[in-house]
């Protein structure tokens, strides 16, 4: 099950999600420099924080209702929303990522009028940060 809790009230986000940069992101930073006599001086780095989370629902799978996509939508709206993202029992403290797009939402289908369960496809871009 995949959740997502915002000031005390929680949206159950489909199971199906994709979390597409799972593996792609280092803790350890490295730099390398070297002397004004050509000795190489390494330094490496843990980050404490910033691990990017992308949620990614496809034409055929992971699809939400409208109703969640609108309150993900208002919540990607608030400046600063801290939210506590669940992944399959993995607690992560999350920020919308706005540098990269935070949300995107396109209807499976567009039907009129609108329905509350309609059907939506969505990224969630999220960046983790220390709780």
């Amino acid at each position: 099950m995949i959740s997502l809790t915002h000031d005390g009230t929680t949206l159950t986000l489909p199971g199906d999600l994709f979390w597409a940069d799972r593996y792609g992101w280092r803790s350890v930073t490295a730099a390398a420099q070297y002397t004004l006599t050509g000795a190489l001086v390494l330094e490496y780095h843990q980050r404490q924080a910033g691990r990017p989370i992308t949620l990614e629902a496809a034409r055929d799978r992971a699809w939400m209702d409208r109703g969640t996509a609108d309150t993900l939508q208002a919540w990607a709206n608030i400046p600063g929303a801290e939210m506590q993202l669940d992944w399959h029992g993995e607690i992560h403290t999350v920020h919308w990522r706005h540098e990269d797009g935070a949300l995107e939402l396109e209807t499976l289908r567009e039907l009129v009028p609108h329905q509350s369960a309609d059907r939506v496809i969505a990224t969630l871009r999220f960046l983790e940060t220390p709780e």
